[in-house]
């Protein structure tokens, strides 16, 4: 498909179905695994329908990828069912695309122009991105995500100068040039100011109390450490938090939250481990939520009572100045898939996810007659894609100076 073909529907924006081609190298996870296999128990399809792709062309490997003399592409079904993944393997897979929806800001079915624009010149544009939809393109999302949306509707390149999770909502900033992106990323932003409604009543403080902790996460449906660098976690990923308000009758606090670190989830993860999840968050909220979400935190949790063996430092409320510098060795994957109780608890964990999307799938799925196929409906409510945590301001030292800030959310009085 040369462009999205978008449409809006009770406020959520959907993608048309479209053929994509997928270039995978190999993961580490895959190593000496079939691509059946991996088919089957990472992307959870069906072994016919992977045996069907590969006879029609759709699904191959190509071996030594990037080492032309040796480059050799392996289309025939009885070797790739029994042929282990290697290294420099490269996964080809043409597969008809079903994007989840997002949430759209329109107030009709019109997909135009609909992103609330904060502040741009000739160099950026900033704008409030809705919650549930990626920064860029990536996982289940190609179309609907804010770059590829906003370069839709605004017929121009933009490049992001930052990241801003797909769960949450707020400041976005993006260049719109390859010039102003290279400027914007040589200077600092000196504070960045998100607000978040979490479970409990959040410690009061006149100053902002400092959390520091690695941060990393467990796929409950793989089975595995989510970081690449599980094995040398950085310790000083660090967060201050302050009280804003708090109400008992639904022991719900709002809560200021300035990252000094930025890595993927860390607001999210430091509540937390602090024990007030954001609480509508089904992913970290382990009090409300049950399942494999509180298996799966409390796994993780384990793991950070452990670590705190080692460093007591971590996972405290800390002095706004307290600072852990460096990178150590906190705590070994391979160390923790030895734990054979852990190893257990990972594995009954991994069933039990599986077992909820099963179940998910075949409530709430519909088929394809252009793939034939069923795939997952994502005429999901709007409501299941918000997260109550926002990017609410970025000072920005540059030059000039800016500031750039959103109005608060419609989540944010609690009294």
């Amino acid at each position: 498909m040369s462009s999205p073909e978008y449409y809006c529907s009770n406020g959520l924006r959907f993608v048309r179905p479209y053929f994509h081609f997928f270039q995978t190298h190999v993961k580490s996870r895959w190593l000496g695994r079939t691509l059946l296999e991996v088919c089957a128990e990472d992307l959870h399809l069906r072994p016919e329908k992977i045996e069907s792709q590969v006879r029609d062309g759709k699904l191959y490997v190509i071996s030594n990828q990037g080492r032309a003399a040796s480059t050799l592409e392996i289309k025939d079904w009885g070797i790739l069912k029994r042929r282990k993944l290697q290294r420099h393997d490269l996964v080809c897979h043409l597969k008809h695309t079903h994007e989840p929806a997002v949430l759209s800001n329109t107030s009709n079915d019109e997909p135009g122009a609909s992103t609330e624009i904060v502040y741009q010149d000739d160099n950026i544009l900033v704008v409030n991105k809705p919650c549930g939809v990626p920064t860029h393109p990536s996982g289940s999302f190609r179309y609907n995500s804010m770059t590829e949306i906003l370069e839709h509707e605004l017929k121009y390149k933009l490049y992001p100068c930052h990241r801003l999770d797909k769960s949450t909502s707020g400041i976005l900033i993006m260049a719109k040039n390859k010039e102003a992106a290279a400027s914007f990323n040589q200077n600092r932003i000196t504070k960045k100011t998100y607000i978040a409604r979490v479970r409990g009543k959040f410690p009061n403080s006149d100053d902002p109390i400092a959390v520091v902790a690695p941060i990393f996460t467990l796929n409950a449906a793989g089975g595995y450490l989510g970081q690449s660098n599980a094995n040398n976690l950085a310790l000083n990923s660090k967060t201050l938090f302050q009280r804003l308000s708090y109400n008992a009758e639904q022991d719900q606090s709002i809560v200021s939250c300035q990252p000094v670190t930025g890595r993927m989830h860390q607001i999210r993860i430091h509540l937390r481990n602090m024990g007030f999840p954001i609480v509508n968050d089904k992913h970290y909220n382990y009090l409300d939520y049950s399942g494999s979400t509180r298996d799966c935190n409390n796994l993780v949790l384990e793991l950070y009572r452990r670590i705190k063996q080692i460093h007591p430092m971590i996972n405290e409320f800390k002095d706004p100045e307290f600072n852990i510098d460096g990178t150590v060795d906190v705590y070994s994957a391979t160390d923790f898939y030895s734990d054979v109780t852990l190893r257990s608890q990972i594995s009954d964990l991994q069933k039990l996810k599986l077992s909820e999307l099963q179940e998910e799938g075949e409530n709430d799925k519909e088929f394809c007659e252009e793939c034939g196929d069923y795939y997952r409906n994502s005429k999901q409510s709007a409501e299941d894609q918000k997260i109550w945590l926002h990017s609410l301001r970025y000072k920005y030292q540059g030059d000039p100076d800016l500031i750039f800030e959103t109005e608060l959310p419609d989540w944010y009085n609690i009294d």
